[in-house]
């Protein structure tokens, strides 16, 4: 019964992930009629980064979660919330770096970049997994406040960040991340097999 409502829990969040992969594609075309073209970049590029893990066929509902979360960041930045909704900053910074930091794990795993995540169930190594994904969502938080520090830089009305705002923001990141990979430990542990290395050959 367990093995049932797993699989039908995989298969379910693979359409989803899907679904939300078309919908990053329609959103370009949106933006391209609604929005003057402004962000169409933006969704496009992403719709190609959104394909990596469905071509390395990461667990469904991690790519899910990874889909659904770089959706909702592209569009807060596209319509502003970041500016206009006093909470989504954070909740942004606090979710995205997980959602990517699992999904990112999962593919250099499949690329045997970093260990599968079933060598890491022995009692000893359970710890290492969440870690190894913490470490791994702060690196790309750390990326993106690069990336937020270089647009002020260049446009200096683009983005505001300070020191204050840097830190809240890669301290979310890593609490994010730190329960993200808490997740995933929890989903290997109950048996799951599609996110493993040998899947990939």
């Amino acid at each position: 019964m367990a093995s049932e409502v797993a699989h039908t829990v995989a298969q379910s969040t693979r359409v989803l992930a899907d679904a939300l992969r078309a919908a990053t594609l329609l959103s370009a075309v949106a933006v391209l009629v609604w929005f003057d073209g402004r962000g169409v970049v933006t969704f496009l590029v992403l719709f190609a980064g959104l394909l990596l893990p469905r071509i390395f066929d990461i667990a469904h509902p991690f790519d899910a979660a990874f889909c659904a979360t770089m959706l909702v960041a592209a569009w807060a930045r596209q319509q502003q919330w970041y500016v206009t909704v006093s909470w989504v900053d954070e909740a942004v910074h606090a979710v995205t770096p997980g959602a990517a930091a699992v999904a990112t794990y999962l593919m250099l795993a499949k690329l045997e970049v970093l260990p599968d995540v079933h060598e890491q169930l022995h009692a000893t190594r359970r710890f290492s997994l969440v870690l190894l994904v913490t470490i791994v969502g702060l690196g790309l938080a750390t990326v993106w406040e690069f990336y937020e520090w270089g647009a002020e830089q260049i446009s200096p009305q683009s983005t505001h960040v300070g020191y204050t705002d840097t830190i809240s923001d890669l301290a979310l990141g890593g609490g994010g991340s730190l329960v993200a990979g808490a997740l995933l430990l929890a989903w290997v542990r109950l048996g799951h097999r599609d996110s493993t290395r040998a899947s990939a050959h």
